[in-house]
């Protein structure tokens, strides 16, 4: 997956970009922040409160990547926060077995997304 930035957002203003900058750079952190949350929702953890967790950064990250340019990893972003969140409102809702697929996507988008500098 080739993850484009929408570059339109910083017209060419340096104080712009160097904020997109600023971001892609904090991505590695917010990676890590979703890996560890998604390790939580194994079975044999406090999987409500994983859940819980992974949406929240899902969230978070859907809407900051959009603010940046990152439509696509914003979409991801979405996605994740979505099937989490049905997963907790639903505990048989039939996109559980997606989850991991999603979350792996967004693994990616981001990655994508932070070889961008």
């Amino acid at each position: 997956m080739l993850m484009v930035w929408n570059r339109t957002l910083t017209g060419n203003d340096p104080q712009i970009e160097a904020l997109c900058r600023r971001y892609i750079a904090s991505l590695g952190d917010k990676r890590a922040a979703l890996e560890s949350a998604w390790r939580g929702c194994r079975p044999d953890g406090d999987r409500d409160a994983g859940l819980r967790e992974l949406a929240a950064l899902a969230h978070r990250l859907a809407g900051s990547a959009g603010s940046y340019g990152f439509d696509e990893l914003g979409l991801q972003a979405r996605n994740v926060d979505r099937i989490a969140s049905n997963l907790l409102a639903n505990a048989a809702h039939p996109d559980g077995r997606h989850l991991a697929h999603e979350v792996a996507t967004l693994f990616a988008a981001i990655d994508s997304a932070r070889s961008q500098r």
